[in-house]
């Protein structure tokens, strides 16, 4: 590089130094003293919440560099607020990890409470240690939010949890109903016949249909299959529903299950997935050659079901906005540590519809 270009470059560059702003520009900026600011950035002083947020507000309008240290005081002088997350572990992996990283972020972006989650994993098939997890949560945490099933020894850990202001919040299928503190989620038994409709009026011919559910101890699957069939009983008779097949979410097994299930029933024309992942039944269909001819309605968005639905081997996937959901869970939790409660009872979010077309 020329000589003149060197001295351009360290001219322009001495002149940006002296043109970035100093903290006696988001004093005057913050209509604050310059001892205020130099003592709340630096912690020599406990400084206010509203002054705090007086000296970010100021710092970001002008771009002063420390920005970030402004935050990290802020930050640092609010009240803490931690959240217990304790969700499925194995099926549906993608979209539990990212519901548990969307609660996360939730918590991350509060501006009045220095929020954070402590994000857990649990065998739904043994109550007992499910029970256990959520009592060592509740020893760390403000607040649990939970995906689980609903049993007697669940629901007595949450007693204890309530009794020591410990809130439970149960997420996308209700556990410990009247225990617990609030249940978000949709509302399963109007996703259900949403379903039921959907099939009676997609499938080529009127005949039988499968329900699949996770477990009968799901709350949300049973009440998504009450749905559904309440709604083909008094809609659509000429729909037979056959049989409602319990699948614990393991691929495998699934994929067998489903694949004897379409050699015992040729004149089949939909399976109902209210349960767990998808993948299973997906490749049975399409390996069985039924792909499209019998219709299939499941819950929740992964990168398989989203493939499969633009193969239009899924017909319709009904998805809970997860976004939504992080949202009203935390504005629940937020309540509950200002107040003393929230909004006991129901939060309904309102569900999307997704078909082919819709990718």
């Amino acid at each position: 590089m020329p000589a003149d270009s060197v001295i351009k470059d360290a001219k322009h560059g001495s002149e940006d130094m002296a043109n970035r702003p100093t903290i006696q520009d988001v004093a005057v900026r913050a209509g604050l003293s310059l001892i205020t600011v130099d003592r709340a950035l630096n912690g020599r002083k406990k400084v206010r919440p509203e002054t705090l947020r007086r000296i970010m507000e100021a710092a970001q309008a002008i771009g002063y560099h420390g920005v970030p240290l402004v935050e990290a005081r802020l930050r640092d002088d609010l009240p803490s607020l931690r959240v217990g997350v304790l969700l499925l572990e194995g099926p549906h992996p993608a979209f539990f990890r990212g519901l548990g990283a969307g609660i996360e972020a939730e918590m991350r972006g509060l501006a009045d409470f220095n929020g954070s989650a402590l994000l857990e994993f649990a065998d739904w098939s043994d109550p007992q240690n499910v029970a256990s997890r959520l009592r060592k949560l509740g020893q760390q945490v403000d607040a649990i939010a939970a995906m689980t099933i609903d049993h007697p020894a669940i629901t007595a850990i949450v007693g204890e949890l309530r009794d020591l202001g410990k809130p439970v919040y149960s997420l996308l299928s209700d556990f410990a109903p009247g225990v617990r503190e609030s249940y978000i989620g949709l509302n399963n038994r109007q996703a259900g016949r949403a379903g039921a409709w959907f099939v009676s009026r997609v499938a080529r011919r009127p005949g039988k249909v499968l329900a699949f559910v996770g477990s009968s101890r799901f709350h949300g699957h049973e009440m998504r299959e009450i749905g559904f069939r309440s709604y083909l009983r008094e809609r659509a008779p000429a729909f037979e529903v056959v049989d409602t097949v319990s699948h614990p979410g393991d691929e495998a097994a699934t994929y067998r299950l489903t694949s004897d299930l379409l050699r015992r029933h040729e004149d089949l024309v939909a399976i109902n997935l209210a349960g767990f992942g998808p993948e299973g039944v997906i490749h049975a269909l399409r390996d069985s050659g039924r792909a499209g001819d019998v219709v299939l309605v499941c819950n929740e968005v992964t990168p398989e079901s989203a493939t499969a639905l633009t193969e239009e081997i899924v017909t319709l996937i009904i998805e809970t906005p997860k976004v939504l959901l992080c949202r009203e869970l935390v504005a629940l939790i937020k309540q509950y540590k200002r107040d003393g409660a929230s909004r006991p009872g129901q939060a309904f979010l309102p569900f999307n519809l997704l078909m082919p077309e819709s990718i």
